[in-house]
């Protein structure tokens, strides 16, 4: 059974309606053509990634399902306090894997970690996975939320301080990886503490971020 809904911030949608006229220039231009083949991906399978990234965003594959008691908090509910009872109602907690802003970009990292030095990206996953982790933020009812902008600025400025050879292919997989490391799977328990709702890995506030690290990352070559 698959879960649909849109991961995707109202700010990363009105950025995207500006971003997307820009970067079809480029491409007819040739500029991330150039870039994707600098980094040994041919351009055609990278449009056809962030393609499929995009249109699956919306997907999540649920992996793990917990029912939760939740107090009522309503007028009735505090004159039953009153008398010494407490009304709860069961809701469920659900740990979804999304399909375009997880499973897709860490094929794409593992294919990208065969065509670079293990340590740089080592090093930059474990300090994008620390930044993640103290940026992002369990959110009732939505799941983990993260600035936008905190992954792909701090991964193209690890990649460009570590690997100044060839900083895009740190700067994704460092931010894709990181990312979900860092805000994802080291916050599941706070989110599991917090309320009933759905945790989408890489989806909610932090596909935001994986998507336009990609598109950093492309830049950066």
């Amino acid at each position: 059974m698959f879960l649909f809904f849109l991961p995707l911030t109202l700010f990363f949608v009105i950025f995207l309606l500006i971003a997307i006229p820009f970067l079809l220039i480029l491409l007819q231009l040739g500029v991330i053509s150039f870039a994707f083949e600098k980094i040994g991906v041919p351009a055609n399978l990278a449009v056809i990634f962030y393609a499929v990234s995009f249109f699956f965003s919306s997907v999540n594959i649920p992996v793990y399902k917990k029912q939760v008691a939740v107090p009522i908090n309503t007028v009735e509910s505090i004159f039953i306090n009153f008398l010494g009872g407490i009304p709860q109602t069961v809701k469920e907690q659900i740990v979804a894997i999304n399909v375009g802003g997880c499973i897709v970009p860490v094929v794409f990292s593992l294919y990208l970690l065969t065509k670079t030095s293990i340590l740089p990206a080592i090093i930059g996953i474990s300090t994008i996975s620390l930044v993640a982790y103290i940026f992002s933020r369990p959110v009732p009812g939505v799941g983990i939320v993260m600035p936008f902008w905190i992954s792909p600025f701090f991964s193209a400025l690890i990649a460009i301080l570590i690997a100044p050879e060839n900083p895009a292919l740190i700067a994704y997989v460092s931010g894709v990886l990181g990312t979900l490391i860092g805000a994802d799977i080291l916050k599941i328990k706070q989110f599991m503490k917090k309320s009933p709702g759905i945790l989408s890995i890489g989806g909610a506030g932090v596909f935001d971020g994986i998507f336009l690290t990609g598109i950093v990352a492309a830049f950066l070559s």
